[in-house]
């Protein structure tokens, strides 16, 4: 993430397509900009080729986005068929 505003960010909702035929979901974890991941993120891969990222300051008060960095790490790899 890049430009956080001054005020921060208390939620995000993120979707990330890929080509299912060529990448394989493996793991996704969020980042280091995200404070409490375990309460304020999740992330889940919806279906093959889809994921979702979701964020959320479930204090409403001091765990939000406060500066740039790394939302989410997400770990994709060639399917088996492919190498």
């Amino acid at each position: 993430m890049a430009n956080v505003p001054s005020n921060g960010i208390t939620t995000a909702d993120m979707t990330i397509t890929y080509d299912a035929s060529k990448l394989e979901y493996v793991k996704g974890e969020a980042g280091s900009i995200v404070i409490n991941p375990s309460i304020n993120f999740a992330i889940n891969k919806e279906k093959d080729g889809n994921n979702k990222n979701m964020f959320l300051d479930d204090t409403l008060l001091n765990e939000y986005i406060s500066k740039d960095g790394v939302f989410a790490n997400i770990t994709l790899k060639y399917p088996e068929h492919q190498q």
